[in-house]
């Protein structure tokens, strides 16, 4: 794409001021949340694999490298250690092979990324030698240096600080990241609505459609009904056995919030 990756423009930047950083950051827990709606946990979130039609704020995102997804169900878990190191979830650096992991763990890495947004540098480094790798992950082991975090307000760190949790029962969801209180910017809500339709706030803000109807749709209704949406070009197309990672998503494939289902 024309604007490269995010890490590129971070790097340009040094570090992203807080409503460019908004408006990327927004764009992307959209996208992920039309993926954890159809049951998609990407696994590998990180600034290179966020693409950018062009290096400016009215920027469009596109998630993209599915190499390392899954289709699995909210109350699956997936028992893979995988991804880039430094963005692992705790979770699946210590469960991975036992109790497994599931959708949260794309939750942590964004945190990881908001972080790198607004900072310019990573929460968590093999370069830090007082601790490893593993245990800064592990232990939540990340701060917010006056020296640069002095201009960044308390509402986006208290953002990051609900996706960097450790304990995943208290981690937010995506959906919840979606609402907290930073997004509630009518200057952010207008360029969203412009760029994608004045539908798309009220949309974010609702449960998504496979949330409201998980409860009551068995498991034949619910893979068929995905296989509608792979049919009508809503989706890309994946396996849809929950018990393997998808096959069919390549590297060149991407997610991004005008592809998003209209209706959910």
């Amino acid at each position: 794409m024309e604007g490269g990756e995010l890490f590129d423009w971070i790097i340009s930047l040094g570090k992203m001021k807080e409503d460019q950083a908004k408006y990327v950051f927004f764009q992307m827990l959209l996208a992920v949340r039309y993926l954890h709606s159809q049951d998609i946990t990407h696994r590998d979130l990180k600034p290179e694999n966020v693409l950018l039609t062009k290096q400016t704020e009215e920027c469009t995102i596109k998630i993209t490298d599915f190499g390392l997804s899954r289709v699995v169900g909210e109350n699956s878990l997936m028992k893979t250690l995988c991804g880039t190191p430094s963005y692992l979830a705790p979770e699946v650096l210590l469960n991975a092979e036992s109790r497994g992991y599931g959708q949260k763990c794309d939750c942590w890495s964004l945190g990881v990324i908001l972080f790198i947004q607004l900072s310019g540098y990573p929460p968590f480094s093999n370069e830090i030698t007082t601790h490893s790798l593993r245990e800064q992950i592990t232990q939540g082991l990340y701060s917010f240096p006056k020296e640069y975090w002095g201009e960044v307000s308390g509402v986006p760190i208290s953002l990051i600080r609900s996706l960097l949790e450790v304990d995943v029962d208290k981690r937010i969801t995506v959906q919840q990241a979606i609402e907290h209180p930073w997004f509630n910017d009518q200057d952010l809500q207008r360029k969203i609505k412009s760029k994608f339709g004045k539908d798309i706030i009220v949309q974010a803000l609702a449960p998504s459609r496979t949330e409201r109807k998980r409860g009551s749709q068995d498991k034949s209704n619910y893979n068929n009904a995905k296989r509608s949406n792979i049919e009508a070009g809503k989706i890309c197309p994946a396996d849809l056995d929950t018990n393997r990672p998808i096959g069919s998503f390549s590297q060149s494939q991407h997610v991004n919030v005008s592809f998003m289902d209209t209706n959910m």
